[in-house]
């Protein structure tokens, strides 16, 4: 699915990429994406079948953390993803979500 920029025809997602920079950066040791959200993060890997690293941002603190995903699963650190809207209200407001 592509969401565009709004008020323009330039491409701001592709999901679960992000045109632009973010809080969300994967790594596969060779190449750098961008992610719109912690749950597109874990879905690059997922789409691209690699191994990566995480690098997000928490929201309320702005601390940083890295995780990996290896073979299809995410390290074995404690990790929560946050969603600030339930679901049914993702696309009325889709960039802060």
């Amino acid at each position: 699915m592509l969401y565009l920029e709004p008020g323009t025809s330039a491409i701001r997602m592709a999901f679960p990429f992000s045109a632009i920079p973010t809080q969300f950066k994967v790594k596969d040791g060779q190449k750098e994406w961008w992610a719109n959200c912690a749950w597109d993060s874990l879905g690059i890997p997922a789409a691209l079948n690699r191994d990566v690293e995480i690098e997000a941002m928490y929201p309320d603190s702005s601390e940083h953390v890295k995780f990996q995903v290896r073979n299809g699963s995410v390290d074995e650190k404690n990790h929560v993803v946050y969603f600030p809207l339930p679901f049914r209200q993702w696309y009325d407001d889709l960039i802060f979500t």
